[in-house]
């Protein structure tokens, strides 16, 4: 019992064999399908301008960068380490990112918009096609209910009038009966091209059916495709910046201020060596007071002390 019920449980449904009756919610489905395409791309979209915008304003900040970093001298690890890995982080995810919108855009974004298309155009054919074969069968039913209404009624006639004379009445049920007969074989054929017709129309229906089933298959699998491309772009951006930031962090820990300080210092005094004094020099000469201080002191004598009333 269990083995029967795993194998029915198991059995493919599809929609001509299994969703034959029930057609209004199929068709409703495919408008959600349609609406659920329409969402994807707007979001997609908007992802879209949103790294555009992203890019555009870090190539603003990557072009405003060389200016200040030539500013700290090439030796110091304030900038080799530092400012320069920077920038050429930013000049990595700049070209990342260009990258990952380049994929949105070619592979995500246009193939969803080549299935749209075609899922509409598909749709619009299911719907004419659904309301011709409709039209086409309510138009015989309408007419062999017309013809079942006229047959009804000689059928009735001819059982009625008993009250007349036996020839008259032989008359009219000869003419009757020869009216019934003719009526009720064009029911007959009416009947028949009814049945005929519904034929077509299930016929018709289960084709119709059974393309409205691939044509979602191809959406969803298209959605799938592109929703899987969508994310696997994420995680390979977000890969490469997991690299580099940690390069980046191992970068700014080679930072030294101390040795960069002291180096220019060292390199200072290599170019603006200080005077060789001799000892008598040295004992009785004042410490030589830079041009700068010897012109701030004369303008302190200019103008008088700067704490007035203080008293040392």
């Amino acid at each position: 019992m269990t083995a029967i019920s795993t194998s029915v449980s198991r059995r493919r449904l599809s929609f001509d064999s299994d969703l034959l009756h029930a057609h209004t919610p199929v068709l409703s489905r495919l408008q959600n399908g349609a609406k659920s395409l329409d969402g994807v791309l707007d979001i997609l979209r908007m992802r879209v301008d949103a790294e555009t915008q992203f890019c555009s304003a870090l190539q603003k900040i990557i072009s405003c960068s060389t200016d200040f970093i030539a500013r700290v001298p090439c030796t110091e690890s304030l900038r080799a380490d530092g400012l320069d890995a920077l920038y050429s982080d930013m000049k990595n995810e700049y070209t990342q990112r260009m990258t990952f919108l380049a994929a949105l855009k070619e592979d995500v974004h246009t193939p969803l918009v080549s299935m749209k298309e075609y899922y509409y155009a598909q749709n619009r054919h299911f719907s004419n096609q659904s309301k011709q074969n409709i039209q086409m069968l309510k138009k015989q039913q309408s007419e062999f209910s017309k013809l079942k209404v006229k047959y009804d009624k000689v059928v009735k006639n001819h059982g009625s009038n008993h009250s007349q004379s036996a020839e008259t009445l032989r008359v009219n049920n000869n003419t009757k009966l020869q009216q019934l007969q003719a009526v009720k074989q064009k029911f007959i054929q009416q009947q028949n091209h009814l049945r005929k017709q519904q034929q077509i129309f299930d016929n018709k229906m289960v084709q119709t059916l059974s393309a409205m089933e691939a044509n979602e298959y191809k959406r969803m699998n298209a959605l799938r495709d592109g929703i899987t491309n969508w994310s696997a772009f994420i995680a390979n951006l977000a890969a490469n910046r997991s690299y580099d930031i940690q390069h980046l962090a191992k970068s700014m820990a080679y930072i030294d201020v101390e040795r960069d300080l002291q180096n220019w210092m060292k390199h200072t005094l290599q170019k603006y060596p200080k005077p060789q004094l001799t000892v008598s020099q040295k004992q009785y000469s004042s410490p030589t007071v830079s041009p700068q201080f010897v012109g701030d002191d004369e303008h302190a004598h200019a103008h008088g002390p700067l704490n007035d009333g203080y008293t040392l």
